[in-house]
C-alpha cells in the first residue's frame, strides 16, 4: 500500500507500508493513497486534512 507522509500539511515523502507493521514514521499523519481516490498525488503536495493540492508552479522570470 503506498501512503502520503505528511508534515506541516504538505507531503514530505511517499512510502510502501502494509499498515500493520510497527513503524517509526516521524510524519505528523499518514494518509493511504491507494484505493482511496489518492493515487495522483506526490512529494510536494499540501494536504488541508480532506483532500491533496498540487504544488502552485511559479511565475516565470522574463529574461
Amino acid at each position: 500500500m503506498r501512503w502520503a507522509m505528511i508534515v506541516n500539511g504538505r507531503v514530505d515523502n511517499i512510502a510502501i507500508w502494509d499498515g500493520v507493521a510497527e513503524w517509526d514514521h516521524g510524519a505528523d499523519a499518514l494518509i493511504r493513497l491507494d484505493e482511496s481516490g489518492y493515487e495522483v498525488v506526490d512529494i510536494g503536495w499540501s494536504w488541508d486534512g480532506t483532500s491533496f493540492a498540487a504544488p502552485v508552479p511559479p511565475d516565470l522570470v522574463p529574461e
